[in-house]
């Protein structure tokens, strides 16, 4: 009877260990890969989303007092302010219909 040498067996296992290494580290890349294509789009729609607020308030910063009070006017309902100065404000629209997200 022939016996496989120790150091045969041994190496056939450590190159067993090494492949499953080197396919766990492939796929925790897959997975970083795919969680920063995800980051780089949301931060690409918060970008257009921070960009967009930014024209908004420079409209409203460039219209006149009487184009400013219209615009308050559609946007916000009422305003209450009750003891110890808090302020609440009732919006007449949702911030997803603000963002363009729901038809108003």
């Amino acid at each position: 009877m022939v016996r496989p040498q120790s150091g045969a067996t041994e190496s056939r296992e450590a190159m067993n260990r090494s492949y499953s290494a080197l396919y766990r580290s492939c796929f925790s890349m897959e997975n970083a890969e795919t969680k920063l294509r995800t980051e780089k789009e949301n931060a690409k729609e918060a970008k257009a989303q921070i960009d967009e607020l930014l024209s908004w308030a420079e409209c409203f910063d460039k219209a006149d007092v009487g184009t400013r009070h219209l615009i308050i006017a559609r946007l916000i309902e009422r305003v209450e302010v009750s003891s110890g100065h808090k302020i609440h404000i009732k919006f007449r629209i949702s911030l997803e219909q603000y963002m363009g997200k729901a038809s108003a």
